[in-house]
């Protein structure tokens, strides 16, 4: 009985126990229930499904923080490369798994992505995270490829949307200028990169409170006919979504296929040629040699007046030590066979007078063209100004296109002064400067019975090159200019009313009945309103009062120019940002003094509009011409592989510097993050 009593009593205390942990139980419900009660009643659209995941949706806007705060760094970088023409890859180690390796070259972005994870938080983290990740899936999977889902921010493929993504911005940017300064003008040119395939450059110029000229694509041609260049054009108009019609007109070069002086090539690219050109040189201020520049006139002049001095004047040029330097090369029985046929193929085209001749006659030519050439290439160029220069020029050039005589007399004088250095130097030497041009015994074409007689052929040597080269140059370039720069010459008569320099006299004297009629045509499309009449009227105004307007001071204003590189290198110029003190007498400045007293919108209102015209027109393609020198940093030897996408994007982010540093940093992760809906879930809330 006392064994059965120990029993029940055991049961009893059990079920107490049970009792007592459903009670408990029972009381934490209650809590739960009356949490959901007290917050049901405070806020009636509390969602729920946010309470339940509310720590885990602050652990996940946490980690996209550090994400974005990673990839800002990495856009930083990646404009520093881009401003600097730096190269961003290297073929090996870009493994996260290496990047603790100091010894090994990572490249230029991994490098600085490294040196400043040692000083910044953020990226140390992330750093240290990565390449252990990177470490474990390497271990495991060394007999699988690719990467998985593991996202390191530093991959190629992340800089490569990173950079894509910067060069569409700054596209968009200004596309957005363009179709707000309502017109813009074309510039075109082409040269060939270090792998010897043509590269287009398309500047877009255009007027907002300054001049822009800004480059918007760099495409690789195909073909360099009419058709495939209006075809490139309009891809890249329709590209960056802008109107063909408000094109108003275009500048392009036909030049870019002349290369470079082979001689100069010749001796420069054997540092033994190189020694032998220092030995025989006489001249301690003209040694250094440098071949003709491949996109800018005044370079083959000066290479020109380098090698034979001035018209008529030889006394300071290379082309004894030239010649001395070829006979040396060849005599020299160390070099090549084939190197010394080369030195005395070249050596015997200078003896040659036709040589001398043509030569005496390039720079005739360019002594007239090089002070315009110049002067188109200068930044704030006044197309007024240009029109006046082309003018002189092509008369100087009308009055000696028949004036052989001229040139002959100095070839001439130069064979002299040439024959007697080469007796002072060496008075045993077998060279000498041919004194005339060989005489060439005429073809004779058999007539068949019944043929009309032709015209004998003259049998002088002078009077042949005379009309077949000299004049036939001469006709050439007269003929080229005056299609180019003269073809629409009342055009730019009307333009040059608009010429501050001129409004004293447009004050007292009436206008011409014909005044600004073409300039009226040419407006007419982006203001129905842009009469005649109306540009008449604002005109004279403006002469009336002008006076009284550039009295009040004019704040300094940037326009886009350029600087030559380090020594004076003018092969290697930048177009840079500077402040322009305001002269108060062309063009420019009276647009912005307008701009400035809000005259455009109401009281000169057309007239506002003929200024955009004036300045928006673009003479040369020289902006093309200072980004070919930028191509040459980018797309060097060392970099010959960068594909076409690539170096446009590099090209845009060193030429348009200023929009690069101001693209918002944001806008450029939300793109990146919008490529792909992985990195949407990496980046986005």
């Amino acid at each position: 009985m006392e064994k059965q009593k120990l029993q029940k009593g055991g049961a009893e205390k059990l079920r107490e126990k049970k009792l007592k942990s459903l009670t408990v139980d029972a009381a934490k419900c209650l809590k739960i229930t009356d949490v959901f009660a007290a917050v049901a009643t405070t806020s009636s659209v509390a969602d729920i499904n946010s309470l339940l995941r509310r720590r885990q949706l602050t652990v996940h806007r946490e980690q996209i923080k550090r994400r974005r705060q990673v990839l800002d760094r990495v856009v930083e970088v990646v404009r520093v490369i881009g401003k600097r023409c730096l190269s961003y890859r290297q073929e090996e180690n870009e493994a996260a798994y290496t990047l603790e390796d100091n010894s090994l070259d990572h490249g230029n972005f991994l490098e600085i992505i490294t040196l400043l994870g040692k000083y910044d938080v953020a990226l140390k983290e992330h750093l240290s995270e990565v390449i252990e990740k990177s470490k474990k899936l390497h271990e495991s999977a060394s007999d699988t490829r690719g990467r998985g889902s593991f996202v390191t921010l530093l991959s190629k493929s992340t800089v490569n949307s990173v950079i894509d993504t910067i060069q569409n911005l700054i596209k968009e940017n200004i596309a957005t200028e363009v179709l707000k300064a309502g017109m813009f003008s074309v510039q075109l040119d082409t040269t060939q990169d270090i792998t010897a395939q043509d590269q287009c450059s398309v500047v877009l110029r255009y007027v907002t409170d300054t001049i822009n000229e800004r480059l918007v694509a760099v495409v690789r041609c195909s073909a360099s006919t009419g058709e495939s260049f209006v075809q490139l054009l309009s891809d890249v108009l329709d590209s960056l979504n802008l109107d063909k019609s408000l094109c108003i007109g275009n500048a392009t070069d036909g030049a870019s296929n002349m290369q470079g002086s082979e001689t100069a090539v010749f001796i420069r690219e054997s540092h033994q040629r190189m020694n032998i050109w220092e030995k025989e040189s006489h001249s301690n201020r003209h040694r250094r040699i440098a071949p003709i520049g491949d996109t800018r006139w005044w370079a083959k002049h000066d290479a020109l007046k380098k090698m034979f001095g001035s018209f008529g004047k030889p006394q300071e040029c290379l082309y004894v030590d030239v010649l001395c330097t070829l006979s040396a090369i060849q005599e020299q029985k160390t070099v090549k066979g084939n190197v010394r046929t080369k030195a005395r193929g070249y050596k015997h085209g200078l003896l040659r007078h036709e040589t001398i001749l043509t030569a005496q006659l390039f720079m005739r030519i360019f002594e007239q063209t090089t002070p315009l050439s110049k002067y188109l290439q200068t930044g704030g160029m006044d197309i007024l100004s240009a029109h006046r220069m082309v003018i002189s020029t092509h008369e100087a050039l009308k009055q000696m296109a028949r004036d052989f005589k001229a040139v002959k007399d100095a070839a001439e004088n130069f064979v002299k002064w040439a024959n007697e250095k080469l007796e002072e130097q060496d008075e045993e030497t077998d060279m000498e400067v041919e004194a005339s041009l060989p005489l060439r015994r005429p073809k004779k074409k058999k007539s068949m019975p019944g043929e009309m007689a032709q015209d004998e052929t003259s049998s002088d040597a002078f009077e042949t090159y005379e009309v077949k080269v000299h004049n036939s140059i001469m006709d050439t370039v007269i003929e080229a200019i005056q299609r180019r720069f003269l073809a629409h010459g009342s055009l730019y008569a009307d333009l040059s009313f608009l010429d501050p320099k001129n409004f004293p006299q447009i004050k007292t004297c009436a206008l011409p009945d014909s005044a600004v009629q073409d300039l009226s045509r040419c407006l007419i499309k982006f203001d129905s309103s842009a009469t005649v009449e109306n540009l008449q009227s604002e005109l004279k105004s403006l002469a009336s009062q002008w006076e009284r307007l550039k009295q009040s001071p004019l704040e300094e204003y940037a326009s886009r120019t350029v600087e030559e590189g380090p020594d004076g290198n003018k092969e290697e110029m930048n177009i840079i940002n500077k402040s322009c003190a305001s002269c108060k007498n062309c063009p420019l400045c009276c647009y912005q003094i307008l701009l400035r007293f809000n005259l455009l919108t109401d009281a000169y209102h057309h007239l506002g509009l003929a200024y955009k015209f004036l300045l928006t027109l673009s003479v040369t393609q020289v902006a093309c011409e200072r980004s070919f020198s930028t191509l040459k940093l980018i797309k060097s030897r060392l970099r010959s592989s960068l594909s076409a996408s690539k170096l446009e994007a590099f090209m845009i982010m060193v030429t348009e510097k200023d929009i690069l540093m101001g693209l918002d940093t944001n806008t450029v992760i939300d793109r990146v993050a919008e490529k792909s809906e992985l990195l949407q879930k990496l980046l986005l809330h």
